[in-house]
């Protein structure tokens, strides 16, 4: 009895540190999946670049062709690095925030940050799905731009909270903030991006899809060969109709996709908020914030199983106590075995 006591006091006890970083065992067991497969990912690419190997993912470049396969040089090594090792430390963030900041933190919000790291760096970037998966890039940039919008207004609500304002009494400047904090996150990335592409020469901003440099030679009397050189539409069905550069239009629908995204989370607080004022189920707040009619079951989940970690404890040290006076009953002290022995003896010698 006391065994399997001590069994679940010890497992109430994970259970809560689980929910105090994760919130819940689902987002604790997704969150260990990815860090493996982020660092399996890891572990792949350095194989492959050690032996010199061509990618077995959609092996060439949509836009070259199959006559030019990728191979894990060097550099590509440190792109993938990169990526992998700062976005698999961004995923401890939200865990680390949680704790450090008591806060609560929905669900989507952990769903989000662990597929999207995941879906960027390893299928995204090693796997190729950006360049393969039709629209697989513009679909990650709306929903960050939804996720980034909710993120700005919980920041908000919070800063009225701290200052003793009602939020509910500013829906529009919440929402205006949202929309301002998540486009300011995509014009960051987008700097990122191009910055990347300049420094290292990727092709995260997609221009080297539509165009390839071309050299023409032509034969001047008394000169020779004078060759120029100029930018034309790359083969395989690059677009030809896109005059402004395909690095141009990549970041343009980067930030189209972003800004559509912004603007559904906006309409469903705006019409959420009319019919629910001031409900706060959706945001990220500090427990402490949160609005009476939307306290979450974690916190008295957390209640609970505090309650019951306590009652165990409790019934422990008395299950402990119950065994010490048993065994001072059963077990007479060393004293009083001297004493009847002595008595004994005496009560002989009288005989």
């Amino acid at each position: 009895m006391n065994i399997s006591m001590k069994k679940t006091g010890k497992e109430n006890r994970h259970l809560l540190r689980i929910k105090e970083w994760f919130g819940s065992y689902h987002v604790f067991v997704l969150f260990v999946i990815a860090q493996l497969i982020l660092l399996g990912t890891l572990i792949y690419v350095t194989v492959m670049w050690a032996t010199q190997s061509v990618s077995p993912f959609w092996n060439y470049d949509p836009n070259l062709g199959p006559d030019d396969p990728m191979i894990y040089t060097t550099g590509r090594w440190i792109y993938f690095l990169t990526q992998i090792i700062p976005f698999g430390a961004v995923m401890w963030l939200v865990p680390l925030l949680r704790k450090k900041l008591k806060l609560r933190i929905p669900f989507y919000i952990d769903l989000y940050v662990i597929i999207g790291l995941l879906g960027h760096a390893s299928f995204g970037s090693v796997m190729r799905a950006f360049d393969h998966v039709p629209h697989y890039d513009k679909i990650l940039h709306g929903v960050s731009g939804a996720i980034f919008t909710v993120i700005g207004i919980s920041m908000m609500w919070g800063y009225l909270k701290k200052k003793g304002l009602d939020p509910k009494k500013s829906v529009i400047g919440l929402l205006v903030f949202g929309f301002m904090f998540s486009m300011s996150i995509a014009v960051l990335w987008e700097f990122l991006e191009f910055a990347v592409d300049s420094i290292g020469g990727t092709n995260m901003q997609r221009w080297r899809d539509g165009l390839y440099l071309v050299e023409v030679c032509e034969y001047v009397y008394n000169v020779g060969n004078v060759c120029t050189s100029h930018w034309a539409t790359g083969p395989y069905g690059a677009p030809t109709h896109m005059l402004q550069g395909t690095g141009l239009v990549d970041t343009m629908l980067d930030m189209i996709f972003h800004f559509v995204g912004v603007l559904v989370v906006m309409i469903f607080f705006f019409i959420w908020w009319k019919k629910k004022p001031g409900h706060d189920r959706l945001l990220i707040l500090k427990k402490t914030d949160c609005a009476k009619n939307s306290e979450t079951i974690e916190s008295t989940d957390e209640v609970i199983v505090e309650a019951q970690i306590s009652d165990e404890t409790h019934n422990e040290n008395l299950e402990v106590k119950k065994e010490n006076i048993d065994k001072s009953v059963k077990k007479p002290s060393n004293s009083l075995k001297k004493k009847s022995t002595a008595r004994k003896t005496d009560s002989e010698k009288l005989n």
